[in-house]
């Protein structure tokens, strides 16, 4: 399924063209407002100009979508007459407009605030157009096609790493046709003699050179997009930057022609690139006739230069960072290429696939009668009948191909409905006598609802990490009592992974997974299946079975794991320090709010450890607080040595919460006494304090305890004073990345002002397993090693009203843990890589960095910004899957190439290279 999927709306300025009164206001009031224009296209960039006047003491903060963030502008009264005022401003996904709000304040006297003549025009959007004659590809741009329409704009461009425009102008024009998009550049340069031209090989490192650039997101995912640079000696180095097919294709290559000239002051060049180059290809690189179809009429596209005269690369629109951030390209509008064939082969197979998915469902549950069912389903076969007859008409226009791919991605929305709403059939009509079934539940819902009946279950996994599935028991003839899961083991390569290491829970409807449950009843029971590979078992497949029973039927399900050649690490690479309120849960278990004993506190303290997240307050909880020699730190060092044999992370615990050190007589000395301690005993020091929002702290701690220590501080209620004494300030994802809201931003700015260091924070439980499992793409992607998680909702130790014999772990609890590994994984492939960098040998080599550090690093597909990342489960383990690969890969040819010592990812046991 497409993703990033563009939206079309009509550009719309909310506000007035003529001078107008925002606001009058006296001392000590504020007024807001906003202004909106519905964003035309996904990352759509705008203008917004106009005139401001304030008059008296006030300051009008202005708070919009930037370049990438939630950007502020500040202006204070009274101004000299008018003020011209500019804003940049481009939607950040998820976000479907440009919304600039505004707050005007006065603190000390009345004060009025005016706007004249705002106006908003796109940035970088070129009207592409289609031509009928197309150029002679010569070098000479005279060519009727070389026009003002085809002109791109601007010719002083900007430096993508400097905050200035280039010296030299660069123009540019572009026009297409069905078969082909055209670009030429004038390049200009103060002296064509000592242009730059050493290259001289088909795909070497042209970009060394003086040269030109296009870089196309012809689909306009923000993922997948390709590169063509050439020199002035008409060497090209060409590439896409995505995976495809399996395989990945480092030898792809345009087709299309070239041609470059040089004249007084300038350098041209002069391209014709086939659109049939943007068709699949094979493993030999050619293409094969289908095109992906497309999603509207905009695609994204970046013309950029290298200028080695000067020293200087800049490109046509504001591209931070470096020419490969694809969410910040350009944008060709109008692009409407109607390749007809190769669009209708795409969306053949597409429709083929769906209509292969309904036969296997409507056969599979005995041809049921559909008139009982939901109208979706009812109108399946229709709507694909109508699909094939719309794709095989004689002609369809672009816009029937966005359509229709449209109407594809519905179409497999309501297959997955269907195969749930018919998995109770599917299973009926495989075995009549079979009391109950067993079908994959839809595990990013929480509870799990959609269900899949399915022959087989097939996991991954790596050494030392657990692998879950949530399953739903249907029941088949009415009522079912008692059916429990018959742990077994399963067998693989010369081991064994015993029965002792797979653990099963029944899903509650809030998520709580209890142990040792009896489904009964009519309705669906939903149970998590989960196995723990242990560190030293062997890679390769094993086999098993998941066996439910009653005592005198049973049901079973077959199940393949895929142990990986690498083991993760005890340790995680990505800190989750979670809250633990102990005084709550001693309230629930013993009716008071003394802190919990040890011997309670440990079960809470491994089912988190074991999860790979650390209860923050471990330490400050069961330490004896006391301003003299009663200070005791002894329960909590044999807490911590126990769960450091787990793998604890020690630098996501604190000394103390600020409620044990308030109601001391020297709490400074008690505190730093405990700092000591366990600077003795962890070999370094935990956080001194972590003060949620609103907590007071004593005020005479040390300046280093003070500046060691984190505030939690909310967007909405803005920093404590005692906050304001912290040296670090958690705040959400969303604020520390600059995509929050006004609030959040305001927050932001205050904390840089302020001088704070920033930590990430995560306030309340994950919304659904996937928006838990995502935060360890998240952090890995904004380069973020540790998260302060105040959740309530991952453990459980209440069922009803009454307290658990044990804590239970959450459906979200699980997420987090499985996000954790994702970090750990992509951590793992981004340190190989690094360690393959120091044996560069060969162009074997570069390639296999190539796609390690496309697998890793590209992660548009998956993270466009705290706010916007994929929720499609299956791509996520489809890009896990492809990590793993890379991962067994580089750990052989590192050992190949003699690299010495422990690798990331534990001992090698497999074969050699290949």
């Amino acid at each position: 399924m497409r993703q990033w999927a563009i939206v079309a709306f009509v550009a719309l300025w909310a506000s007035s063209a003529s001078a107008a009164q925002l606001a009058s206001i006296s001392a000590g009031q504020q007024a807001s407002g906003e202004w909106s224009v519905a964003a035309p296209f996904s990352t759509a960039e705008m203008k917004w100009t106009g005139r401001l006047r304030i008059d008296g003491p006030g300051v009008l903060e202005l708070c919009y979508p930037g370049d990438g963030s939630t950007a502020l502008r500040t202006f204070a009264g009274p101004t000299d007459g008018w003020q011209e005022i500019a804003l940049h401003l481009r939607v950040n996904p998820p976000l479907a407009e440009l919304r600039v709000r505004w707050f005007f304040t006065s603190e000390t006297g009345a004060a009025s605030c005016w706007l004249e003549e705002a106006t908003v025009e796109p940035l970088y959007q070129h009207q592409i157009p289609k031509i009928d004659a197309p150029p002679v590809i010569d070098g000479d741009l005279s060519d009727a096609c070389w026009n003002a329409a085809a002109y791109v704009g601007d010719p002083y461009w900007r430096m993508y790493n400097e905050a200035r425009d280039a010296r030299m102008a660069t123009e540019v024009w572009c026009c297409y046709d069905d078969q082909n998009l055209y670009v030429a550049f004038r390049c200009e340069t103060p002296d064509v003699e000592e242009l730059v031209s050493r290259v001289s090989e088909r795909d070497g490192f042209a970009w060394r050179d003086d040269s030109a650039e296009i870089f196309f997101d012809i689909g306009h995912d923000h993922d997948t997009y390709y590169e063509y640079i050439i020199n002035p000696d008409e060497v090209v180095f060409d590439s896409k930057w995505f995976y495809e097919g399996g395989e990945w294709l480092s030898d792809w290559n345009y087709i299309g022609e070239w041609r470059t000239a040089v004249e007084p002051g300038a350098w041209l060049v002069e391209i014709r690139l086939a659109l049939e180059s943007y068709e699949e290809r094979d493993l030999r690189g050619r293409p094969t006739g289908f095109m992906p179809l497309p999603t509207g009429d905009v695609a994204g596209i970046l013309f950029s230069r290298n200028d080695r005269v000067l020293g200087e690369s800049m490109s046509h629109a504001d591209c931070v960072g470096s020419f490969h951030e694809v969410h910040q390209y350009g944008h060709l509008v109008g692009f409407r290429p109607n390749r007809v064939e190769a669009y209708r082969n795409t969306a053949l197979r597409e429709l083929e696939a769906l209509e292969e998915q309904w036969r296997q469902v409507f056969y599979g549950a005995g041809q049921p009668d559909l008139s009982s069912m939901h109208t979706a389903i009812q109108r399946i076969p229709d709507a694909l009948a109508d699909l094939r007859g719309r794709i095989e008409a004689p002609a369809p226009a672009f816009e029937d191909w966005v359509a229709i791919g449209a109407d594809l991605d519905a179409l497999e929305e309501r297959m997955v409905i269907a195969r749930s709403a018919m998995a109770p059939l599917i299973a009926r009509h495989r075995d009549p006598d079979a009391p109950w079934a067993i079908a994959v539940a839809d595990v990013p819902r929480t509870p799990p609802a959609l269900v899949e009946m399915r022959d087989d279950l097939q996991l991954e996994a790596a050494r030392g990490e657990a692998e879950g599935v949530a399953l739903a028991i249907l029941p088949l003839s009415g009522s079912v009592d008692a059916i429990r899961v018959q742990t077994t083991p399963l067998h693989g390569p010369g081991d064994t992974i015993a029965a002792t290491a797979i653990d099963w829970f029944r899903v509650g409807a809030d998520g709580v997974l209890t142990p040792e449950f009896a489904a009964s009843g009519e309705r669906p029971t939903f149970l998590w299946w989960e196995v723990r590979v242990p560190r030293g078992a062997r890679p390769g497949t094993y086999w098993g079975e998941i066996i439910t029973t009653d005592g005198e039927n049973a049901v079973s399900l077959p199940v393949t794991l895929t142990v990986h050649d690498f083991v993760l690490p005890e340790t995680p690479s990505l800190a989750v320090s979670v809250a633990l309120d102990s005084p709550g849960i001693a309230e629930a278990w013993y009716g008071d709010r003394a802190p919990l004993g040890a011997g309670e506190y440990w079960p809470f303290v491994e089912l988190l450890v074991r999860h790979r997240v650390v209860p923050r307050e471990m330490l400050a909880d069961l330490t004896h607080w006391s301003d003299g020699e009663g200070l005791n730190l002894s329960r909590a060092e044999r807490l911590f040595d126990r769960a450091t044999a787990l793998g604890v992370r020690s630098d996501a615990l604190i000394a103390a919460r600020p409620e044990n050190l308030s109601g001391l007589d020297d709490p400074a000395r008690a505190l730093a006494r405990a700092l000591d301690g366990w600077e003795r005993t962890m070999g370094q020091r935990p956080i001194p304090v972590y003060a949620a929002p609103g907590a007071e702290l004593p005020v005479d701690l040390r300046e280093i305890d003070r500046l060691q220590s984190i505030a939690a501080v909310d967007a909405t209620d803005g920093p404590s004073l005692s906050a304001a004494l912290l040296g670090t300030w958690a705040i959400s994802p969303e604020a520390a990345t600059g995509v929050g809201d006004c609030a959040q931003a305001r927050l932001a700015a205050l904390a840089s002002r302020s001088e704070k260091s920033l930590a990430w924070r995560i306030a309340g439980a994950p919304r659904s397993y996937i928006d838990g499992r995502m935060v360890g793409w998240i952090a890995e992607d904004r380069g973020v090693g540790r998260i302060f998680w105040d959740a309530a909702g991952l453990v459980s130790y209440l069922d009803g009203d009454q307290p658990l014999r044990d804590p239970c772990p959450t459906v979200m609890l699980k997420a987090v843990r499985d996000g954790v590994e994702d970090h750990q994984y992509l951590t793992m492939l981004n340190e190989l890589n690094a360690l393959l960098g120091k044996k560069q040998v060969g162009d074997r080599m570069w390639r296999l960095r190539l796609v390690n550090q496309t697998t890793s690093r590209r992660n548009w597909d998956m993270v466009m910004n705290t706010r916007s990342y994929s929720r499609d489960y299956d791509h996520l383990l489809r890009r896990r899957q492809r990590i793993a690969r890379q991962i067994e890969r580089s750990r052989r040819w590192l050992r190949a190439l003699g690299v010495e010592g422990e690798l990331p990812g534990g001992e090698l046991t497999a074969a050699a290279p290949r």
